[in-house]
């Protein structure tokens, strides 16, 4: 039975639609499944960790992932330009990187569980929910205590925001040009 599934895979598959990843697989690589823009719906396995770089990045059309209990990381770009309006992060996930969810612009709000630690920016520095055009709640971790650079920016319909007591700091262009931006709670 299949246990990897490398890098870029199936990438570009144009005609692939619903994906249910066996159990069996324990390792997904970067790209595998990047660029399949009339993918609809994806099962990942339970035996997976971590959700690399740009696994689905360019799934326009992706509007429902299942991630499973027991995924730590959700790596940069992962989900970058997918077309779902909501997400379910499990409690296992405790770091979320930078472009991890860029340009999901139908995404309309996410809860961000208290098992998350950290929210990464990339070098370059791009947050990881930047340019969700269409997010209009956020709910944050209880135990962040950075909110990282432009990790909002671009968010120009989001109206409200639960920022947790631990917060320390507050990065530079965190909340930039979220326009619509009337409640922090």
């Amino acid at each position: 039975s299949v246990v990897s599934i490398e890098q870029a895979a199936f990438s570009g598959c144009l005609s692939l639609s619903s994906i249910d990843i066996p159990d069996s697989v324990t390792n997904l690589e970067m790209q595998a499944f990047s660029e399949c823009r009339n993918l609809t719906s994806a099962t990942l396995p339970k035996g997976i960790t971590t959700i690399e770089r740009s696994v689905f990045a360019n799934c326009e059309n992706l509007v429902n992932v299942t991630i499973p209990n027991g995924v730590v990381t959700i790596r940069a770009g992962a989900f970058s330009y997918c077309g779902f309006e909501s997400i379910d992060i499990p409690d296992s996930v405790t770091k979320i990187e930078g472009d991890a969810f860029t340009f999901c612009r139908h995404l309309k709000s996410i809860v961000i569980p208290n098992s998350v630690i950290e929210i990464e920016n990339t070098s370059a520095g791009s947050g990881a929910f930047w340019e969700c055009a269409g997010l209009i709640s956020v709910i944050l971790s209880e135990n962040l205590t950075e909110l990282q650079k432009s990790l909002f920016k671009g968010c120009s319909q989001l109206a409200n925001v639960y920022i947790p007591k631990n917060v320390a700091n507050i990065g530079v262009a965190a909340f930039a040009d979220c326009d619509k931006l009337s409640d922090i709670y």
